[in-house]
């Protein structure tokens, strides 16, 4: 590889996602196949391949060594930035080290697929609820046919912190709630607004941009769309919105302070529901939009909105109305960026919402609706946002062929299979409120009969289900 190739940062991005995923194919084909399956071989020289591709970005290192905290992957203590599909393929990597009670594993960077697949069954070999054979494994591991292989398991210190961030997503539901309830106060009495013990949109979305991304989308498991009170209809769009921008705009690479002005955009976005009292987002008439003008400069009493947030709120919900571009004395506008992206999550919530209560849709059938809002939409961010959302979002509510009632609790761990994500599955088939829900991979297949162990029969709304609400709250066991 050049010199000018090996310092591209494109090509170390790619080459890092390939070695990480074909890593991956490896530790799910051992779950699926016989380790003496010819299929390793083909696998594990990918591996290999794979291993001297992101070698030329490490002249310094021999060894490559893969490690986690929280929810980031490291390559050689060098954190890797993901993009959407990255952040998928990043979550099940990680998964499948905790599955083994692993903190880092560790292969040299010139190796051969033999060495490669002695150093899996080892892998495989461990029972991670059997103390004596993680210590075996990190005993094996140091003989001379594992040179330059290492594992690393996980101290009780370590998984004591990963209990700590399991508990992140009690903050970010403590959170959300401040904030929706911060949100309603405004939309109640925004001119005595400050007579209240209002915290501040932007000093709790501060806190919140600081939670990792799949601990705050968890706050969607919770999210009731049946409300009739337009105050706190209004107020938990809001919040939602907020929630999904911030996260959407970090998937995508975008600064803190950048997504937490935009999650600001969301938030407020209700208020030009407030001027009708319904929701609507469609032109405004002079009158109206005047009315979003003085609006505006009350909520700036409150939150200093910086420009580029005024103006989004305004083309959100000025006389024209979703148009991308727009034409002020005899000047053609185009709609300004954060607006763009804000749009896209403010019309998924108002589908999610609705007018009534017959207007609802489920969270499948918003994304179905938005794809044929093109002309309203930037087509590039819609494709990026059904991408990163996927097809069913965290919080859907599910019927799985087995009769079994789930929730979706984060994208597939085969990040091309948008039907397929991870699920809560929260009842027994016989609709039975289970004492724990557990998490369920649908790509899963039954290794016997080559089929899904688990698929989905329809989507479902959570108002309908006659289930605890608190069922909804428990943290799922884990996978």
């Amino acid at each position: 590889m050049s010199e000018a190739v090996s310092k591209n940062s494109g090509f170390k991005k790619q080459a890092r996602t390939v070695l990480i995923q074909s890593i991956l194919n490896l530790f799910r084909y051992a779950r699926l196949y016989d380790l003496k399956h010819q299929i390793f071989q083909g696998a594990a020289k990918r591996v290999v391949d794979a291993l001297g591709e992101v070698a030329a970005f490490y002249e310094d290192s021999k060894i490559c060594e893969l490690s986690f905290r929280g929810d980031q992957v490291f390559i050689n203590q060098e954190r890797i930035i993901p993009n959407n599909r990255q952040l998928r393929i990043n979550k099940v990597f990680i998964s499948s080290l905790k599955e083994k009670r692993l903190a880092s594993i560790e292969m040299p960077f010139k190796t051969s697929t033999s060495s490669l697949l002695a150093f899996l069954r080892l892998l495989h070999s461990i029972d991670p609820s059997d103390e004596s054979s993680i210590e075996a494994a990190s005993q094996k591991v140091l003989g001379p046919e594992f040179e330059g292989f290492d594992l690393k398991s996980r101290t009780e210190t370590e998984e004591s912190d990963e209990q700590k961030l399991d508990d992140l997503e009690v903050i970010a539901f403590e959170l959300f709630e401040k904030l929706r309830r911060d949100l309603q106060i405004y939309l109640e009495n925004l001119e005595r607004a400050k007579s209240f013990d209002v915290q501040g949109i932007e000093k709790i979305l501060r806190q919140m941009i600081q939670i990792p991304d799949e601990e705050l989308l968890q706050v969607l498991r919770l999210g009731e769309k049946a409300v009739d009170n337009s105050s706190v209809k209004f107020s938990s769009m809001g919040a939602e919105a907020a929630v999904i921008t911030m996260a959407w705009g970090r998937s995508m690479g975008l600064p803190s302070g950048v997504a937490v002005e935009m999650g600001r955009v969301a938030a407020l976005h209700p208020f030009i529901y407030r001027l009708r009292q319904e929701v609507r987002l469609e032109p405004l008439s002079e009158a109206e939009a005047g009315e979003l003008v003085v609006l505006l400069g009350r909520i700036k009493e409150m939150e200093a909105l910086g420009s580029a947030e005024g103006l989004a709120l305004i083309e959100l919900s000025y006389f024209h109305g979703l148009k991308l571009s727009y034409e002020i004395n005899a000047v053609q506008c185009r709609a300004h960026f954060y607006s763009r992206i804000v749009r896209v999550v403010c019309l998924y919530e108002r589908l999610l919402f609705g007018q009534k209560r017959e207007d609802r849709l489920l969270p499948d059938e918003a994304m179905a609706k938005l794809l044929h809002e093109k002309e309203s939409l930037d087509l590039t961010l819609l494709k990026l946002f059904i991408n990163w959302m996927g097809i069913y979002p965290v919080g859907s509510v599910l019927e799985l062929q087995t009769g079994e009632i789930a929730q979706v609790f984060s994208g597939g761990s085969d990040p091309l299979k948008f039907q397929r994500p991870i699920v809560s599955v929260l009842t027994d088939p016989a609709g039975q409120a289970l004492e724990r829900p557990f998490l369920v991979d649908l790509s899963e297949l039954n290794q016997d009969l080559g089929v899904y162990r688990r698929s989905i029969r329809k989507s479902l709304k959570a108002s309908e289900l006659s289930l605890p609400e608190e069922l909804f709250k428990l943290r799922p066991l884990g996978l």
